[in-house]
């Protein structure tokens, strides 16, 4: 298997390939009128409207249709029936600390390729797809339509934010802002009934932070993709190594027992940080690792119970 530093647009785009394979929504029939997250073979008066036809007994009469009654001579009326479509709004984190890998892919590639695999599969089930891509720069955001060019345009600026990535970029102090102001921004820009999906490592989940994922899970369904390297988690065996996280270098002798020990804890308190904080606040919290390929183990998400129930 070849591990990759960055992805590729021809790849992004063949991800469209596995879309059906990907069920992150159930078509339904709603049971009522007013139920579920897709269009009813029920109709009412509702969001959308559906046809004209012959008035009948019992129709509400602030719906007939007027002009078509005149032209006709007979009664007809408008019927309306609930948008069930929801927005999937893709939020894509290309910032220097996922520009690492140290046993697969770079944790930068997974999330250019399963924020572009989710858009793809949103597409396909006629949802409406946008999202934002962003580094500690900046961002580029994209407003959620129903049509092939958007996906394209957001595989376009993962690619772009992607490509843009170096070792040999510019150090530059560790910020807790950049993330914060992301979602700041998507609170504002998100629609209520929105599903959110965000691809990170989450190192800059700060307070703030924290309050706007809130703010957005209140409203929206919220699954959060908790990208990380093996190396993340726990030190290599016992020697001396050179560290880089793509902003500092650092040599360690992982000899000392203590400091493996402490290692490991503090990368299971970040994560289990996140899981109560997922937990709190009703979101979906999915881990994925650079280990294995990144559409490999979204298909593994969206065929498990948990996500089923939880989305």
């Amino acid at each position: 298997m070849t591990y990759r530093a960055y992805s590729s647009l021809d790849d992004l785009i063949q991800l469209r390939l596995h879309s059906k394979e990907l069920s992150l929504f159930r078509p339904r029939i709603a049971k009522s009128a007013l139920s579920g997250q897709y269009r009813s073979s029920r109709k009412g008066r509702g969001i959308e409207f559906a046809e004209v036809r012959v008035y009948q007994p019992g129709d509400d009469v602030r719906t007939i249709d007027w002009r078509v009654t005149a032209r006709s001579q007979e009664p007809h009326t408008k019927v309306f029936q609930e948008e069930r479509e929801r927005p999937v709004f893709i939020l894509v984190d290309q910032s220097q600390s996922l520009f690492f890998g140290s046993q697969g892919d770079f944790k930068s590639v997974i999330a250019a390729e399963a924020g572009s695999a989710l858009a793809w599969a949103a597409l396909a089930n006629s949802d409406r797809v946008g999202g934002i891509v962003f580094s500690e720069k900046n961002h580029q955001e994209i407003k959620p339509r129903r049509q092939k060019k958007i996906v394209l345009q957001l595989l376009h600026n993962i690619h772009a934010y992607n490509h843009a990535l170096s070792m040999t970029t510019q150090p530059t102090p560790p910020s807790t802002t950049y993330f914060a102001d992301v979602l700041g921004h998507a609170c504002r820009l998100i629609k209520p009934g929105s599903t959110v999906a965000i691809f990170s490592d989450f190192l800059r989940f700060s307070e703030r932070a924290r309050q706007y994922l809130s703010r957005l899970a209140s409203h929206n369904d919220v699954l959060m993709f908790h990208i990380q390297d093996p190396l993340e988690s726990q030190l290599p065996p016992p020697g001396y190594y050179t560290f880089t996280d793509g902003q500092r270098r650092c040599s360690i002798n992982t000899q000392q027992r203590q400091l493996r020990q402490r290692f490991a804890e503090q990368a299971q308190q970040h994560q289990q940080t996140l899981i109560s904080f997922c937990r709190r606040y009703r979101m979906a919290f999915h881990p994925l690792t650079t280990q294995q390929p990144a559409i490999d183990q979204l298909k593994q998400v969206f065929h498990s119970p948990w996500s089923k129930r939880v989305v």
